[in-house]
């Protein structure tokens, strides 16, 4: 019995070591074939970048073209002649920063740099001619005009036919490359997979050869033992034993399971003691993002009891701005819709009301799905957010950024742009600095890039679906390339932002000259942006398209101590 426990214990290990090595092998297979399609794409996704720089290069040099051509063509009317100057300056630096850029991702194509060098240099003589031209043009009123153009033609085109066979070669290298790249690693995986496969199939052939050997001993054995009732008798009796190590065994077992038992209610009793000894606030949300559970912390940081927000909705938390307006509230719900369709997790700063109409708190917020939950909860966190030490070193700031369509950045935003301003105000000021200026960015984003009318916005708001007309309106070609750039500027005398969308601008005298009376009566929740700036900040002044505003807020005399 005792032989035949051996070999039995013998095939086992065996199957062990077999189905351990086949399982080793398949897995560093697998890795290695991960690890080749990451490699691969590292490698192929700088010249992927380079191919859509030059694109982007080519269609600069043609909106560039056409500029200088509607200024030979309309350059009478003064206004757009000098609209449209500066916007064919501006795109001579773009260019001229983008061609250096791409001579920077092209640096191991050969040949490549040094024609983009060469092109660039074309670029700045041709524009700065072109420039030079048009300044001519100017001078005389336009008179030469027909003069001009026949100087010029040709030069434009011959520069873009160059832009687009520097463009075509570049696409070719990159898919020579990438090719090759993708041949490469294709190459690796191939022979490791043959490699893997060939010692996983001589391991399968030992391993097998082993555990036959031991059946054919093992039906020896039986053999000679089933005459053998001696050999029986002894068999029952280590059966017996067996069956008292078994007894001995369960004993043990229910031992280890009450200690077992033991250690979970430890543990449990720990998590409590983590959960509600923390300073921040953890909790639980359902499916529909109403709180299940929270900790003591609520009531410490906001003066709520948590038996008093079960069930509530999370957005319900949310501190709803002056003047009848809930653009956090919005925002936050479009956040967690989101969340709710990706399944990931998510983060955010927000504010959350406190008892009996006290500041709000700023809190920053994380939210995850559990993983093994059937019910679809979610665990969060909020952290306040306290003062940063630094700022109280600080003496000047400036900061500059450029967003997308997004009224969620617009919200992120206005909290980054802010958050130093505490340096020199109460944050009672401050929140109402972040809200005018939240206000501002939306509707750069709304009526500027997005071209919003008002009497959409409204009919959308009236349905409900606002957030579904932003997304829509954002996926439109005309208006998905457009961001908004914020400039920022913090001293211990004065605050300024200037706001610049890529709008077609709007008539700044008819719309400033509303009043806050007629903004009421027209009995809608939105319009009251401009006036409610105006009443913020010392200076709102826009440019004359309409599609810029400075934002400037003095809060310290100059030479006042």
């Amino acid at each position: 019995m005792k032989s035949n426990t051996k070999i039995t214990a013998i095939a086992d290990w065996w199957m062990i070591f077999g189905f351990s090595i086949l399982t080793a092998l398949f897995l560093a297979g697998g890795f290695l074939g991960i690890y080749s399609m990451r490699r691969a794409l590292i490698d192929i996704r700088p010249l992927i970048n380079a191919v859509s720089q030059a694109r982007i290069v080519q269609m600069d040099f043609e909106k560039q073209f056409q500029l200088w051509n509607t200024i030979m063509l309309e350059g009478d009317d003064f206004q757009a002649y000098r609209t449209n100057l500066y916007l064919f300056s501006y795109r001579t630096d773009r260019i001229q920063d983008l061609l250096f850029n791409l001579k920077i991702s092209c640096s191991d194509l050969d040949g490549i740099p040094e024609r983009i060098e060469a092109l660039r240099d074309d670029h700045g003589r041709l524009t700065a001619d072109f420039s030079r031209l048009t300044s001519n043009l100017a001078g005389t009123g336009f008179a030469d005009r027909r003069k001009i153009i026949l100087h010029a033609r040709g030069r434009d085109n011959a520069l873009l036919n160059s832009a687009e066979s520097l463009v075509s070669e570049i696409e070719v290298l990159a898919d020579a490359r990438i090719d090759g790249i993708s041949r490469y690693y294709f190459l690796i995986a191939l022979v490791s997979l043959i490699l893997i496969t060939a010692v996983a199939a001589l391991t399968g052939l030992y391993i097998a050869r082993k555990l036959m050997r031991a059946h054919h001993t093992l039906d020896r054995m039986v053999r000679e033992r089933t005459n053998d009732l001696a050999e029986s008798n002894r068999a029952l009796e280590e059966e017996i034993q067996e069956h008292e190590r078994t007894e001995e065994m369960l004993r043990r077992a229910k031992n280890d399971a009450e200690e077992a038992g033991r250690r979970i209610a430890l543990s449990e009793e720990k998590y409590r003691l983590l959960v509600e000894g923390t300073g921040d606030l953890v909790f639980s949300l359902d499916a529909e993002f109403r709180f299940i559970t929270v900790n003591h912390a609520l009531r410490k940081i906001f003066g709520f009891k948590p038996e008093e927000v079960v069930g509530t909705g999370l957005a319900e938390l949310v501190w709803d701005e002056s003047g009848g307006k809930q653009v956090s509230r919005d925002i936050i719900a479009e956040k967690l819709r989101t969340m709710s369709v990706s399944r990931g997790p998510t983060q955010f700063t927000v504010a959350l009301k406190r008892r009996n109409f006290m500041e709000p708190r700023m809190v920053h917020m994380s939210l995850e799905y559990l993983e093994r939950s059937e019910k679809n909860e979610i665990l969060g966190k909020a952290s306040p957010i306290t003062d940063d030490s630094l700022v109280a070193f600080l003496v000047y700031d400036k900061q500059k950024y450029r967003i997308n369509n997004s009224l969620t950045s617009a919200d992120d935003i206005s909290y980054r742009l802010t958050r130093n301003v505490v340096r020199y105000l109460p944050d009672s000021e401050v929140t109402v600095i972040r809200l005018a200026l939240r206000e501002v960015i939306i509707n750069a984003i709304e009526h500027g890039n997005l071209n919003i009318t008002y009497e959409e916005k409204t009919e959308a708001m009236a349905r409900d679906a606002y957030f579904d007309f932003i997304t829509q309106r954002k996926s439109d070609p005309r208006y998905e390339g457009r961001s908004v750039e914020l400039e920022y500027a913090v001293t211990a005398e004065w605050l300024a932002y200037k706001v610049t969308d890529e709008g077609d601008g709007f008539d700044v005298a008819a719309v400033t000259g509303r009043s806050q009376e007629q903004a009421n009566e027209d009995g809608v929740p939105h319009g009251r942006g401009i006036l409610m700036t105006r009443s913020v900040f010392d200076e709102v002044r826009f440019n004359e398209k309409g599609n810029q505003v400075l934002l400037v807020k003095h809060y310290k005399k100059p030479g006042a101590p």
